[in-house]
């Protein structure tokens, strides 16, 4: 073994980046993440219906603890959890997770949605609401997306 080999760190320390800013979403922001943060959960995007600020496969960096009733804010991103009860004694209560953004429709009523709304080629994005009070919808709100986690930014996966 040569003498000279320097052994890599077991730990990296998280790399500041300026925040990645998407074109047509309303000016939101996340920053990037080297490594997960302990006040944070994850979860990995499953379709590109926030597209372009998270797309299929990104990790978003929620920030939460745990008990969620975070307030929504207009315009605000979040992950939010869905309930659906058993419909027959066989089945179980099936809970969902999804990343939305929280707005105030033309009427002043809350709902969740995704980025993109309406028909685009061949899927229709729709939303959920109306939410007259915003505890309602605050309830169902686990965290707020803080940004997105690339793990080679701190030297990890390649």
């Amino acid at each position: 073994m040569n003498s000279s080999a320097v052994s890599a760190p077991t730990s990296f320390p998280p790399i500041p980046l300026a925040p990645r800013i998407c074109e047509g979403v309303g000016g939101v922001s996340l920053e990037l993440f080297g490594q997960v943060p302990s006040w944070a959960v994850v979860h990995a995007a499953r379709d590109n219906r926030n597209a372009p600020l998270i797309r299929r496969g990104e990790i978003a960096i929620v920030e939460s603890d745990g008990a969620g009733g975070w307030i929504p804010t207009d315009g605000g991103i979040f992950l939010i959890e869905y309930v659906s009860l058993p419909q027959a004694r066989y089945e179980r209560v099936r809970r969902s997770r999804e990343i939305v953004k929280t707005f105030l429709d033309s009427r002043g009523q809350w709902r969740a949605g995704s980025l993109r709304q309406g028909i685009i080629g061949n899927t229709i994005y729709v939303s959920d609401g109306p939410y007259d009070d915003p505890n309602e919808l605050s309830a169902k709100l686990i965290g707020r997306v803080a940004g997105l986690y690339l793990p080679s930014l701190a030297g990890g996966v390649q």
